[in-house]
C-alpha cells in the first residue's frame, strides 16, 4: 500500500507542481498543491481503491480538481483590492476497474493502454480544442 508522501507531477510548462497529503479519506487519500497561496485555489488531487465485492472488482480513482481564480475588478471605498475568487474549476476523474482475478499482468496491459489513449492526438482533440467526433 502507497504511504501518504508528497507527490510531485510536471505541468505543460515542465514546470514541477508538489501535492501535499492533506488527509485520509475512504480508501485513499488526499493531496493539494498549497502553492498558491488561496485556500480556495488549492488544485487537489485524490486517490483511491474502493472494493466492490458484489461484483469481485476493485475501482482504482484518481481525480484531479484544479480551480481556476479570476481577480475581481475594482476595489472597496477604502482602497483596498478584493481577494480573487474562484470562477471554475478544471480536472479529471479517472476510474480503472479490474476483477480479483486479474494479475498484475494484466493491470499492468490496462494502465499502458490508459497511458497511449491520454497521450494520443484523439484524446488531446477532444480535451484541449473541444472537438467532438464524428
Amino acid at each position: 500500500m502507497p504511504q501518504l508522501a508528497n507527490v510531485t507531477l510536471t505541468d505543460e510548462f515542465a514546470a514541477t507542481v508538489t501535492f501535499s497529503p492533506k488527509s485520509l479519506i475512504r480508501d485513499g487519500g488526499m493531496f493539494v498543491d498549497r502553492s498558491g497561496g488561496i485556500a480556495i485555489g488549492y488544485p487537489s488531487l485524490v486517490f483511491q481503491n474502493i472494493a466492490v465485492p458484489k461484483n469481485r472488482l476493485t475501482k482504482t480513482r484518481v481525480r484531479l480538481n484544479v480551480p481556476i481564480l479570476e481577480n475581481v475588478v475594482g476595489s472597496t471605498s477604502g482602497g483596498l483590492t478584493p481577494a480573487p475568487q474562484k470562477a471554475f474549476d478544471n480536472g479529471f476523474d479517472l476510474v480503472c476497474f479490474s476483477h480479483d482475478r486479474s494479475t498484475s499482468d494484466h493491470r499492468g496491459h490496462i494502465l499502458q493502454l490508459l497511458k497511449e489513449v491520454v497521450n494520443g492526438q484523439e484524446f488531446e482533440k477532444m480535451l484541449v480544442n473541444q472537438e467532438s467526433m464524428y
